[in-house]
């Protein structure tokens, strides 16, 4: 770790010792010839966190930082994250750390059968983002319904084989249950 924490980055050391304080980490390590693949998967992240918050950065990018924490760690990282003046870009798909960090959600989607990406910007918490989304995905469902209904009655019902237009109906609500998750 030695030449991770001492070599050509430049390091905020002031910062970086009172991290270690803060998350438990024995800053003698730092100094070590301990190779970080050696460490668990929890310290291992609790490392690379140190080393990135004390760099200078305009944007910080975390690809799911939640993963392989403690419960402890996890919770000083959400602090962390609420009281950051500055711009922290994280992926994750841990609900409870979402909403209790995200104050703007870019959704990355797929649609049109999964040939064309969507992205949607909303500057909502989680929680307000997923029950945004939950109310679109019922009126989504109750339109189908709907036109599924006019259909039927506009068609008739003893139709043995469904038209183009059915099979569209049902695609399309397929893709908006799989949307979901």
């Amino acid at each position: 770790m030695e030449e991770y924490f001492f070599g050509e980055d430049e390091l905020d050391y002031a910062t970086l010792y009172r991290l270690a304080d803060q998350l438990h980490f024995d800053s003698d390590r730092f100094a070590s010839d301990q190779a970080i693949g050696s460490l668990s998967g929890g310290e291992a992240l609790k490392v690379q966190l140190l080393h990135e918050l004390c760099r200078p950065h305009e944007l910080l990018f975390l690809d799911e930082p939640s993963n392989d924490l403690d419960l402890e760690t996890l919770d000083w990282l959400q602090q962390m994250i609420q009281t950051s003046l500055q711009t922290i870009l994280f992926i994750s798909h841990h609900e409870d750390f979402l909403t209790q960090t995200a104050d703007t959600i870019i959704h990355l989607r797929q649609i049109k059968h999964r040939k064309e990406a969507e992205t949607i910007v909303e500057h909502l918490g989680y929680q307000d983002y997923s029950s945004q989304r939950e109310q679109q995905f019922k009126q989504q469902s109750q339109q189908a319904a709907n036109d599924q209904r006019t259909y039927k009655k506009n068609n008739g019902e003893a139709s043995s084989r469904p038209s183009a237009s059915r099979n569209f109906l049902t695609k399309h609500q397929r893709i908006a249950l799989l949307d979901v998750s």
